[in-house]
């Protein structure tokens, strides 16, 4: 009593989150059903699509879409889920949100489309599907030195905020 702090709310968005990182899709399509905000984002701007992208659930992904969510949506570090799915090695949903027109030329902070995170982080399938859709502008591989280093945080914070063991 008089501790000022609010019990925790548990909410049709809350519920959509934790169903992306427990591999729950029958909660995902509850949470939808309950009308919960596909967009809402975490404190660091991360959306339940960038959750789904990050654990590899292109099935949940494309009901996210179906449910109007943003793809081309950035988080605190400009990254989208397609960024997020090619750092992760997630070819099935890079093509999932491609097919809903996720911008392959988007840039993160650092300046980076998904086609070189794929390329920094080792995911030679995904680099091959991006180069298909026209990203690849004709240049030679990327150096990776010097510029590893922020790609492998970036990669290890996405995992890490999305429930993958390991990080």
């Amino acid at each position: 009593e008089g501790s000022g702090e609010e019990a925790p709310r548990d909410t049709a968005e809350d519920g959509l989150i934790e169903a992306i990182l427990s591999g729950d899709a029958a909660g995902v399509k509850g949470a939808l059903s309950a009308r919960a905000d596909v967009n809402v984002c975490d404190d660091f701007g991360r959306t339940a699509i960038m959750f789904a992208a990050a654990n590899g659930h292109a099935d949940m992904t494309s009901h996210l879409i179906e449910a109007r969510a943003e793809v081309n949506r950035v988080d605190s570090s400009e990254n989208t889920a397609l960024m997020t799915a090619a750092v992760c090695g997630f070819r099935s949903v890079a093509e999932t949100l491609l097919q809903a027109r996720a911008d392959p030329e988007a840039k993160n902070r650092e300046g980076r489309r998904a086609q070189e995170l794929a390329d920094l982080s080792g995911h030679r399938s995904i680099l091959r599907l991006l180069g298909a859709t026209g990203s690849i502008t004709g240049r030679s591989r990327l150096s990776t030195r010097g510029s590893v280093r922020g790609s492998t945080r970036m990669s290890v914070d996405l995992r890490g905020a999305a429930g993958i063991p390991g990080s």
